[in-house]
């Protein structure tokens, strides 16, 4: 799931986790691990919003826990690095001013669960996560599809499947954060590998493995140029150019999936830097609108696409939603370490390697059964 590389750093993480399990809950027969991968956007920036296509993946970054059930029906947990302990009361799931988010996510995610008809219960969990907050990669929806991966394998026989537990995730988002969230997040920590999303029916999307209107993917870029000057009038010149940018990226995640299904690794690069470009100059969300002495992504993308253009090979482009945060970098294994050392030397920030794991969120106990 990690790879062979990350085999004992992982294994110490996950006996530390289960050390600490014992340590506030004692030794329990019924635990079990558990694990929820961060994703990452490859293709598609800001397409999910108007029911377009997405191109994206799970990533070996992730939320895990060891859990037991319960005979009551309270959730109990502790989280690495925080103090506090979380318990919720199944039995009283209204929405509650006092809750912090964490508990508000939980009890709103337990109230989804009946409302698709499904059951909750209790249990007590020790949970760590290393996928980085605001770093735009689903920190949260990776906790979420965690926590549903765990009340679906102890009290309803694993019969949920993605859809549904992204649309639980959604729901305690919508409903308890009043956060108007979509599907990608949650859809993308908890499928696994790299995966197409078509969101054209968003209450249905279609999900591939890929190895006058409301939204825009209603028109068409001919509608737009066609009647160019009374859009622009109406919608002013930064829509048209997001509106063109959304249906040109649907194309490009046409062509990204078809690229890496016919191995034309090349031409999948080349359309995750046009995805960059586009990202860049015509959705326009790599910094914030005057904002000029401080363009930290731009200049991380210029040093990056001046590093991938001597080396002849990679691609770069804008990650999630942009403004701040996060970029994305494809390159050779053998060029990382070099490329994170020269990155090291020009700016002050964070540099994290991910790869794509194949699964989402699991039962790990369950996943090594399976094996053997």
């Amino acid at each position: 799931m990690y790879g062979q590389q990350q085999l004992e750093e992982q294994t110490a993480r996950y006996t530390k986790l289960n050390e600490l399990f014992e340590q506030y809950f004692g030794v329990q027969e019924g635990s079990k691990l558990f694990s929820a991968a961060g994703r990452s956007e490859i293709g598609g920036n800001h397409t999910d919003h108007n029911h377009g296509k997405v191109l994206a993946g799970s990533i070996t970054l992730d939320t895990i826990a060891v859990a037991a059930p319960t005979t009551d029906s309270v959730i109990t947990f502790y989280s690495e690095g925080y103090d506090q302990k979380y318990v919720i009361d199944l039995t009283d799931l209204a929405p509650k001013t006092e809750d912090d988010g964490t508990t508000a996510l939980i009890r709103g995610m337990a109230a989804g669960f009946g409302e698709f008809g499904y059951k909750v219960g209790g249990f007590q969990a020790y949970i760590s996560s290393n996928v980085f907050s605001a770093s735009g990669l689903s920190s949260s929806a990776s906790f979420e599809m965690l926590i549903c991966t765990i009340l679906n394998h102890f009290y309803n026989e694993g019969r949920l499947d993605v859809v549904v537990m992204s649309k639980i995730g959604q729901y305690a988002e919508n409903n308890y954060w009043n956060k108007p969230s979509g599907l990608l997040d949650q859809m993308a920590c908890a499928y696994g590998g790299l995966i197409a999303i078509d969101f054209e029916n968003p209450a249905e999307p279609v999900i591939e493995p890929a190895l006058g209107s409301e939204y825009v993917r209603e028109i068409t870029a001919e509608a737009i140029y066609a009647n160019l000057k009374q859009v622009r009038e109406a919608a002013g010149d930064r829509a048209v150019l997001r509106a063109l940018h959304f249906l040109e990226e649907n194309n490009r995640v046409d062509g990204q999936v078809q690229a890496l299904r016919e191995g034309r690794f090349a031409d999948f690069l080349n359309l995750i830097t046009a995805s960059g470009n586009s990202s860049w100059k015509w959705l326009q969300n790599v910094y914030q609108s005057g904002s000029v002495k401080e363009q930290e992504i731009g200049i991380a993308l210029a040093l990056t696409e001046n590093y991938l253009q001597k080396l002849g090979d990679g691609a770069c482009r804008i990650h999630g939603g942009g403004f701040a945060g996060v970029i994305l970098t494809i390159l050779p294994n053998e060029k990382v370490e070099e490329y994170m050392s020269w990155m090291h030397g020009m700016l002050d920030t964070p540099i994290i390697v991910v790869n794509v794991r194949a699964q989402g969120a699991v039962c790990l106990n369950e996943l090594i059964e399976n094996v053997g």
